[in-house]
């Protein structure tokens, strides 16, 4: 099956389907291979009731004109600029800013937090070593614990004093004293109701501006893969789950795939894998290491589950509603409408509740309608939506969403990336392959990379600082 003179591509994601396009349209004929039965992966859109899904607020951020002018030549003019306007739901409000939160505290709380700060900033954690001590540092133990400890639990899973400290300085920039007391005093002047509602000192997402496709995402990648296909030398293998990876020497040589009509083999001269780190090795044949095999099982991924609503009529005017405080299990609520007009059909409007969680845990085994009913009662309990407004719903679940930074997991991904590095024609790219988190801009751009590579031309993918521009998107928490 297949020409042994192809590149196979495992996943047809952003990264694996930009990588399929560059190399097609040059003339180098491709296998693509992906487990479900559309592509796009994590970026994909789904339909309900004439409403279109993300699977959360998927944005394109502009990284350099190579992949500007790449989604403007894919988005056949359905791709526009809007400025973020993002909103987070703290003790039962939605707020605009980060000082419009800290004007609601109470004075008392609002002086704790102050006093928290200054007390870090000149006695600092010695030696900090997780996100939590980088955090408590950064912006002392009260701000902390009422801002950062909630939501970072709810994104991990697990407690923040076993996320790796880097992680805070990738999310946030570290605050000067002077500009974090200029913040403060700043609020503190303005208590009145006309200043609230001029507070601008940390707006969530004005002056940040994205591109957007006019019905999601997924429209961007399905036209990928049609203009891919029309080379001629592409060719798509949807619904084919990968079961093993064959190799010799210093090559791999073939994937097993399986089907509705039973088992195959792809061939190929070259190799790109999109797969998560851990499952590539733990379908080599023959067997790696002893110690290759332990590394890559210490590797763990967050799972995801999308509850998709159609809501008659705009419950609320952000793009998407953070949630920091404790009281609603929810991650995020995203209003796709106000990213996209076209994301909706009349008054019919698509709202998702993303709920982090780990595949085989109790939430993921919740049915999809004790879900949908604990996702109603929240909407309902944040004031956004009343129930008898919902039209319609239906739940989605991504596994491999989120690559999990726990203390010491350089270690683990260094001893297989190694190990996979030893052969000479495999490349492995995208988030899930190189265990590090990633936006679209990253994974379109690290396919084009991938395919330069083939082409001969000088790149570096390893290089490619993936976490460059990640602090936009995770300012507002």
């Amino acid at each position: 099956m297949t020409s042994p003179l192809n590149t196979v591509i495992l996943g047809a994601g952003p990264t694996g389907l930009a990588a399929a396009y560059e190399l097609s349209i040059h003339g180098k004929p491709v296998d693509v291979v992906e487990k479900s039965q559309a592509v796009g992966g994590l970026s994909r859109t789904t339909e309900l009731l004439g409403c279109q899904f993300d699977l959360g607020p998927h944005i394109f951020i502009r990284r350099n004109e190579r992949i500007v002018n790449f989604w403007k030549l894919i988005g056949e003019n359905q791709m526009f600029s809007l400025h973020e306007n993002s909103k987070q739901y703290f003790r039962g409000k939605a707020f605009g800013s980060f000082s419009e939160i800290f004007l609601s505290l109470p004075v008392t709380e609002q002086a704790s937090i102050a006093a928290s700060f200054l007390r870090r900033s000149l006695l600092p954690k010695p030696r900090p070593s997780s996100y939590r001590d980088q955090m408590v540092n950064d912006y002392g133990d009260k701000m902390y614990s009422v801002f950062h400890e909630g939501p970072q639990k709810k994104f991990w899973g697990v407690d923040p004093g076993h996320i790796e400290r880097k992680w805070a300085h990738r999310m946030l920039s570290r605050p000067s004293f002077l500009a974090m007391a200029k913040r403060m005093i700043h609020a503190w002047m303005n208590q009145s109701k006309k200043a609230k509602a001029k507070a601008d000192a940390e707006p969530t997402g004005a002056g940040h501006v994205f591109f957007h496709h006019k019905n999601g995402s997924g429209h961007l990648y399905d036209h990928l893969k049609e203009i891919t296909e029309k080379t001629g030398i592409a060719k798509f293998h949807l619904q084919s789950e990968v079961t093993g990876i064959h190799h010799q020497h210093d090559r791999i040589t073939a994937v097993d795939t399986q089907t509705r009509d039973g088992t195959h083999a792809v061939t190929g001269e070259h190799f790109i894998s999109t797969l998560p780190l851990n499952d590539f090795v733990g379908m080599l044949k023959p067997k790696p290491p002893q110690d290759v095999i332990d590394a890559a099982s210490k590797l763990y991924f967050r799972d995801l589950v999308m509850v998709n609503f159609v809501v008659d009529g705009n419950p609320f005017d952000g793009q998407w509603l953070q949630i920091i405080s404790d009281d609603l299990q929810a991650y995020r609520i995203t209003n796709f409408r106000n990213l996209s007009d076209a994301m909706g059909r009349g008054p019919l409007c698509p709202l998702s509740v993303e709920y982090n969680c780990f595949r085989g845990d109790d939430f993921w085994r919740k049915s999809d309608a004790q879900i949908i009913e604990l996702a109603k009662d929240e909407l309902e309990k944040s004031g956004l939506v009343q129930t008898q407004r919902v039209v319609g719903s239906s739940v989605l679940r991504a596994k491999n969403a989120y690559p999990v930074y726990f203390i010491g997991y350089q270690d683990h991904v260094q001893t297989v990336t190694e190990y996979l590095a030893g052969f000479k024609n495999l490349q492995s790219i995208g988030r899930s392959a190189i265990y590090r988190y990633n936006n679209m801009g990253h994974a379109v751009e690290s396919g084009l990379l991938a395919a330069d590579h083939l082409l001969g031309r000088k790149t570096d993918v390893g290089g490619l600082d993936v976490l460059d521009g990640t602090k936009d998107i995770y300012n507002n928490v």
